[in-house]
């Protein structure tokens, strides 16, 4: 899916950025102090 998507750097980093979210919400990643 991810060598799908390479338009550019900034289509790049709303990827990350969207993986990030959705990582957060489906609870994979956890951030604490």
């Amino acid at each position: 899916q991810l060598n799908a998507r390479f338009p550019g750097a900034d289509g790049l980093a709303d990827d990350v950025l969207e993986f990030f979210q959705r990582a957060y919400e489906q609870k994979w990643v956890t951030f604490r102090d």
